[in-house]
């Protein structure tokens, strides 16, 4: 039950070189309109001036309740666990360092648990912004497709993203938390653990920026495969519950991440690497149709761009 006064909600931000961003992180949550909030930033053995900067955002912000902590580094999935452990608050809202959210973000929340007593879990839209500026909607319900089985939704495709996660921290505490052992996709894992029990309602409104890092780990893209495969395979089990080839979802959803770090491949012009994945995916799984007609696809992409590049061009050299 939520308590009669605002519940105090806990902003668990893991920190590991990001000096570039944590101000924007810090001055959106500075900026909410909901103010019953502690935020547990958590150092993960950091070798820049990430938490000086976080350390001078306070000393100009003491209205903000806000603890460093500080441990070696262990990677994400320990950090959040390590805020998980020591904030005290009814909610625990995550943000990444590069992430930043919209002044609305937590009244609203707030709002829809309040509205959805039984809800354990909230979920926001957000804009996804890559380097050079250009932002895309992130329709996270747009995801959630077996609706009546929010596990066997989640097993066939994350619909969830960290920064726009607000949780129970009760919910939190039946899990194993983030899984640490692992070194990407530790999110997917702990989604998937929620995912078995939780009530999960979603505001259909961007309320938070997701920043595209180029340099962040998610984009090791070898990793990803490893570490997604092994998240899937470990939780193909349960999902015979409800499924009666198990074996074949899983085969399935290894292909689609496999070709889906194919299409990353091609975006990054390494297009060796590409084709063979887009191989590896149809091998995986035939069925998958998709990891053959997206290489053309792709390509006639490209080539249109590279039309449109040269009319510009031409255009431009016309009025000149």
């Amino acid at each position: 039950m939520m308590s009669a006064s605002l519940p105090l909600v806990s902003i668990v931000i893991p920190v590991f070189n990001n000096e570039e961003h944590i101000l924007r992180a810090l001055d959106s949550v500075s900026g909410q309109s909901y103010k019953n909030f502690e935020v547990v930033l958590v150092n993960d053995g950091s070798h820049d001036n990430s938490v000086d900067r976080a350390r001078d955002f306070h000393d100009n912000h003491k209205e903000i309740n806000l603890t460093i902590i500080e441990q070696t580094n262990n990677g994400a999935g320990s950090a959040r666990n390590t805020g998980i452990r020591l904030c005290k608050g009814e909610f625990v809202s995550f943000l990444d360092a590069d992430d930043w959210w919209l002044p609305g973000k937590l009244e609203k929340v707030v709002n829809l648990f309040k509205d959805e007593a039984n809800a354990d879990l909230v979920c926001h839209d957000e804009i996804m912004v890559d380097v050079h500026g250009v932002k895309n909607l992130i329709d996270h319900k747009k995801k959630y497709v077996e609706k009546n089985n929010t596990f066997v939704s989640m097993y066939y495709g994350n619909f969830l993203s960290p920064s726009a996660v607000t949780v129970k921290k009760k919910s939190l505490l039946k899990t194993n938390l983030f899984d640490e052992k692992l070194e990407t996709a530790e999110e997917y894992d702990l989604w998937l653990q929620l995912a078995k029990f939780v009530k999960i309602e979603f505001i259909n409104e961007p309320l938070g920026y997701f920043f595209d890092n180029p340099n962040g780990l998610s984009q090791n893209l070898e990793k990803r495969i490893v570490f997604e495969s092994l998240i899937l395979k470990r939780y193909a089990s349960y999902l015979g519950k409800y499924c009666k080839y198990p074996g074949i979802k899983y085969r399935q959803r290894v292909s689609q991440i496999v070709g889906a770090v194919g299409r990353d491949y091609f975006e990054r012009k390494d297009y060796k690497n590409a084709f063979i994945k887009f191989i590896r995916a149809f091998i995986i799984y035939p069925l998958n149709y998709k990891t053959i007609i997206y290489p053309f696809y792709l390509i006639l992409k490209n080539l249109k761009n590279l039309k449109n590049e040269d009319t510009s061009n031409t255009t431009a050299s016309n009025n000149t």
